[in-house]
């Protein structure tokens, strides 16, 4: 009994980790082909301290109604992996970048709906793991393992960019993945640097953290909701199936 009550929390864990781990990726996929990432004019004034609409126009060398244009284009492709960035004002470079984020972001969502399926199959099989006994105090010692796990591997990152700060990270986490130098780009020629400054980067990273805990919340729920519903037949057919054996020895 003690054996099954850690495999069932061992499962639990894991299928907590994957959750956490798909919800990031699936929030990083939502936001990237999120128009108004690419349509924060608020943003780039702050960031360049402009005061006018013509001077911030001047700047992205965009009004407010092309950059709305813009920005939809932009994240309509960035989920279609037939089409390209040519013809909506990206130089060259701009564009082979552009293919290469849209490369990571579709890798992303592949592992979003992998690790999703993952946890879900794990948690299936810890409610068949807690066969006839309750599954609820064994997931919820694993999810509470599973979150620990997590608290700690986000506090150290958080404690890492604290330490690096936001620029050395966002560099380094560039360079982790991207194989060459395209994401270096230059404000005087490359539109993508003036529509998007560093400050747009760090509130997308805030909102990238909540957007994937509301979402690791929700699909950890609804794992929770289907692997109690589950161990309940279980149970339900075990001792069913003990009547039935009863009842033939009676016979």
């Amino acid at each position: 009994m003690q054996s099954r009550f850690r495999l069932v929390s061992l499962l639990a864990a894991l299928a907590t980790v994957l959750t956490f781990a798909g919800a990031v990726a699936g929030a990083a996929v939502l936001i990237a082909q999120d128009e108004g990432i690419y349509n924060r004019r608020d943003i780039v004034q702050d960031a360049t301290g402009l005061q006018t609409e013509d001077a911030l126009t001047d700047y992205i060398g965009m009004n407010a109604q092309e950059q709305e244009a813009f920005a939809r284009e932009i994240a309509s492709r960035m989920g279609d992996e037939r089409m390209d960035f040519d013809g909506i004002g990206l130089n060259e470079r701009e564009q082979q970048h552009m293919l290469d984020v849209r490369a990571l972001i579709l890798r992303m969502q592949s592992a979003a709906q992998l690790c999703l399926s993952a946890a879900a199959v794990l948690a299936v099989a810890a409610a068949w793991a807690a066969g006839q006994g309750r599954i609820g105090r064994a997931a919820l010692r694993g999810a509470c393992w599973g979150v620990a796990a997590l608290a700690v591997i986000v506090a150290a990152l958080a404690a890492a960019v604290g330490v690096a700060g936001f620029e050395r990270s966002f560099f380094f986490m560039h360079e982790l993945l991207f194989e060459n130098d395209l994401w270096l780009l230059n404000p005087q020629t490359d539109v993508l640097i003036r529509i998007m400054p560093q400050q747009l980067f760090e509130q997308a990273a805030i909102r990238l953290l909540g957007t994937a805990a509301a979402l690791f919340a929700l699909v950890l729920a609804l794992l929770a909701a289907t692997a109690s519903v589950l161990g309940g037949v279980i149970r339900r057919m075990s001792g069913a199936d003990r009547g039935n054996e009863a009842e033939g020895e009676d016979r």
